[in-house]
């Protein structure tokens, strides 16, 4: 079972410095100024709800997202990423970060942003799954196989989903072994419900 904690950054307010990791602590001892900042508030606030060694962490516009597993040693494969859905350009990312599949993908989804976002998403949680570099982005991401779109890194097929976060966040989530997601708010920011899904066989 995977649990996706998300907060806004109202929770804030749930923040102590003694409920933080020791390498938080570490961390915080190096960089003292991250004592004040809303991200590294909100975020070590929902790390406290559900401490987990191999628990994976991305942030957005100060909104965050902690996804943590029940296994205990670690040993599965996950990784989640959320992105703020803001007005930008995406004709450079044809060239630098999609393959021609995904152009064929995007494609069929009529090029809607969202569909952007939500594919810069499933990578940017691809590459952490996998411990590679961004300038592996191009590297990873949907193929066609037969006659469906999967997700694909290293040779190796992907479990994905995409959320709807209130009207202007996307949450991608990936992994490699069938599992559960539940969904854990903890605060009123509420889901949408799925927007797209990828399977693995």
């Amino acid at each position: 079972m995977l649990t996706l904690y998300f907060a806004t950054p109202d929770f804030a307010c749930q923040y102590s410095g003694c409920l933080l990791s020791p390498a938080d602590q570490m961390r915080l001892q190096q960089n003292p100024h991250l004592a004040n900042q809303i991200q590294w508030q909100v975020s070590r606030a929902v790390k406290a709800v559900a401490p987990c060694e191999w628990g994976v962490l991305s942030h957005s516009a100060n909104h965050v997202v902690w996804l943590v597993s029940d296994e205990s040693s670690g040993s599965l494969k996950m990784g989640v990423d959320l992105q703020h859905m803001k007005s930008r350009c995406f004709s450079a990312w044809h060239d630098l970060i999609l393959s021609a599949s995904e152009c064929a993908w995007l494609r069929e989804q009529h090029f809607a942003p969202v569909a952007y976002f939500a594919l810069w998403a499933l990578k940017e949680s691809l590459i952490k799954a996998n411990d590679l570099d961004w300038a592996d982005l191009r590297d990873v991401g949907l193929q066609r196989r037969g006659d469906a779109w999967r997700l694909m890194a290293n040779d190796d097929v992907w479990f994905g989903k995409v959320w709807l976060l209130a009207n202007d966040f996307v949450v991608a989530v990936v992994h490699q072994q069938p599992n559960e997601i539940a969904l854990h708010a903890l605060n009123d920011w509420q889901t949408r419900g799925v927007i797209f899904c990828f399977q693995a066989a």
